[in-house]
This record gives structure tokens, C-alpha cells and sequence, in this order.
């Protein structure tokens, strides 16, 4: 019965087993460290961080030009404020041009959604009638109805991630 043992972790099986354990254990806790960074200290303020990154951004892109101006013995703010507001003016005619012209291509494409739902119908009916398939239209295209079809919910649901898309885009943007 007094039969010496010797160290707990002298056994390899063990050893390894123990190392693998704290690994784990460590990985977990850093795990849980990183998302309370992220939830109470990152997650409060990421709204600056979109906005700061357009401006290095700018900073970097304009930093050239400005020191381009400094060496033709234009000070360095004046050169800097002058660069700022040809960058911002250029943006805002570029601005200015593209919004009409993608608001007239977004009421044209609404306007011509119901002709394209008939030559979508019409198709898809030729379609499953040259493939020996025979299929109610009006049924089917009842699953795009809105509220009502699960097609619709799929599409609600692109919809909702391509409006966070765009809306994370003018984020950066703005």
C-alpha cells in the first residue's frame, strides 16, 4: 500500500492531455476578453470609426498635392485647405450629377417592373411547356406577393441586407 506513485504529470498520456486543457482554457479566456473589449468598449463608439477612416483616407490621397503646394511656397494650411476644397467640390458636382441620373434609372426600372413580371411569366410558361411540365402561373407567382408567398420573405430579406449594405457604403462615404 505505500507504493510510491511518482508525479502526477510524469505520465506523457497526461502531460499532453494537461497542455491541451490550458490551451483550450486559454483560447476560451481570450475569447471572452476580446468580445468584452468589443461589447463595452468598441461597440459604444463605432460610429467615429467609419467616418475617420474616409478621412485618412483623404488624408493620404491628398497628402502629395498638398506637399507638391508647399514646395511651390504655398504654406503648408493654406495649401492643405485649398486641396480640401477642390476634393470636396469635385465630390459634390460628382454628387450632384450621378443622384438625378440614378433616380431616373430607379423610377424607370419601378415603371417597368410589371412588363417584366408578364415576359418573366411568359418565359417561364414556354419554359416548363418545352420541358413537358405543366404549372399554374398565376399560382406560382402568388409566392411573390408581398406578405403573402415565402419567395417574398426571401426576397424581404435581400432587400433588408442590401439596404444595410448600401446604408454601411454612405456611412463610409459621408
Amino acid at each position: 500500500m505505500d507504493k510510491d506513485r511518482g508525479p502526477f504529470f510524469a505520465n506523457p498520456f497526461v502531460a499532453r492531455a494537461a497542455r491541451w486543457g490550458l490551451l483550450a482554457w486559454s483560447v476560451i479566456g481570450i475569447l471572452i476578453l476580446i468580445y468584452g473589449i468589443w461589447r463595452y468598449l468598441l461597440r459604444p463608439i463605432q460610429i467615429v470609426f467609419p467616418p475617420l477612416l474616409v478621412a485618412l483616407i483623404v488624408i493620404y490621397l491628398l497628402n502629395p498635392l498638398v506637399t507638391r503646394l508647399q514646395e511651390r511656397r504655398i504654406p503648408r494650411v493654406w495649401g492643405t485647405l485649398l486641396s480640401y476644397v477642390v476634393f470636396l467640390s469635385l465630390v459634390g458636382v460628382a454628387l450632384a450629377y450621378f443622384i438625378p441620373v440614378l433616380t431616373h434609372q430607379a423610377r424607370a426600372f419601378v415603371g417597368g417592373v410589371p412588363q417584366l413580371l408578364q415576359r418573366a411569366e411568359e418565359g417561364l410558361v414556354d419554359s416548363f411547356n418545352r420541358l413537358g411540365v405543366h404549372i399554374d402561373p398565376k399560382a406560382f407567382f402568388q409566392s411573390f406577393v408581398p406578405g403573402q408567398g415565402r419567395a417574398f420573405s426571401f426576397l424581404d430579406r435581400i432587400t433588408s441586407f442590401t439596404s444595410g449594405v448600401v446604408h454601411v457604403a454612405f456611412v463610409l462615404i459621408l
